[in-house]
């Protein structure tokens, strides 16, 4: 048997110098033969560009994620500062006191106050009790009331007067009739092209009654449409308010709405960017009066459509 053990060990031995022959000659094929060596080399090119381009793709994906996340945060707070705004603007509503001589607007040139609401109620009340003995008459808000109310409202507003319209209204959902009634629609826009006015005041006050010389007011439909226009940037506050009406012979407790809306204030009305447009700007022109300046008188009448 010694001589089949001596057998297997040439044999390995023989074996791992071939394996080793071989070896050493591919090594060498690869390193001296012109085609591999450009292989290997647009290999290690490729491989680079890959990696550059992942590191590309991750270094925009992480920068576009940091850009979003601040603007996103952003308008999240924004948008947040302004809804709280609008909420605690109308708030501030409730708890203003107005002048109680019929053509003063400020508390510092009055003697006589009272709460804006309480005066409205007041007001609305005895109106009420007015229609109720002559059924042709309307129970509407005095015209002076209504205009302290919207000063009232432009002086909470003001810090956002010169990026922000606003619109203000009471609605009864069911007065004593059983119906809807809208009794006070207030806007604050910016002019545009229905008003004549050419003073420094960029900004019309319309005061959408019902009043005596415009017993017809907005309807809520005409809002929510306006409103879906002009909903850039929109904040919205509701509240409630507690009405006493003359209903027969009987005085009667009804419940009011009242909202606050504003919006990111577009400069005119542009009629061939949405028909809708030109029909807002008649509608105010036909159901609304308007003043500018505290000092104007408020102006009820219709003017000609503009050309």
């Amino acid at each position: 048997m010694c001589w089949f053990g001596e057998f297997m060990k040439n044999k390995k031995v023989f074996s791992k110098g071939v394996s080793s022959s071989i070896a050493t000659k591919i090594r060498s094929f690869w390193a001296t033969h012109p085609f591999l060596k450009r292989a290997e080399g647009q290999a290690a090119v490729t491989d680079a560009l890959f990696f550059l381009t992942i590191i590309s793709v991750v270094s925009v994906l992480l920068f576009t994620s940091a850009m979003s996340y601040g603007k996103g945060l952003m308008e999240s707070s924004t948008e947040y500062y302004e809804n709280t705004f609008t909420v605690s603007a109308l708030k501030t509503l409730y708890a203003v006191a107005v002048p109680l001589e019929p053509d003063k607007y400020d508390i510092l040139d009055s003697n006589y106050n009272d709460n804006l609401f309480t005066v409205l109620k007041k007001d609305y009340f005895i109106s009420s009790v007015n229609a109720a003995a002559d059924p042709a008459q309307e129970a509407m808000l005095d015209i002076n009331t209504q205009k302290k109310l919207m000063e009232s409202l432009k002086k909470i507003m003001a810090p956002l007067d010169k990026s922000k319209n606003y619109l203000f209204y009471i609605n009864i959902p069911e007065d004593v009739s059983g119906k809807q009634k809208m009794i006070f629609v207030g806007l604050v826009t910016f002019r545009d092209k229905y008003d004549s006015y050419t003073g420094p005041n960029p900004k019309t006050t319309y005061l959408c009654g019902p009043n005596p010389g415009k017993p017809s007011t907005l309807a809520l439909d005409d809002i929510q449409l306006y409103l879906k226009k002009h909903s850039l940037g929109q904040r919205f506050a509701e509240g409630r308010l507690s009405l006493l009406v003359k209903s027969g012979v009987d005085d009667k407790l009804i419940i009011a709405h009242t909202g606050l809306i504003s919006w990111t204030a577009s400069p005119d009305f542009d009629p061939n960017d949405n028909p809708y447009d030109e029909k807002i700007g008649e509608l105010l022109n036909e159901r609304c009066c308007k003043y500018v300046d505290v000092s104007d008188a408020i102006d009820c009448s219709s003017v000609s459509q503009p050309d």
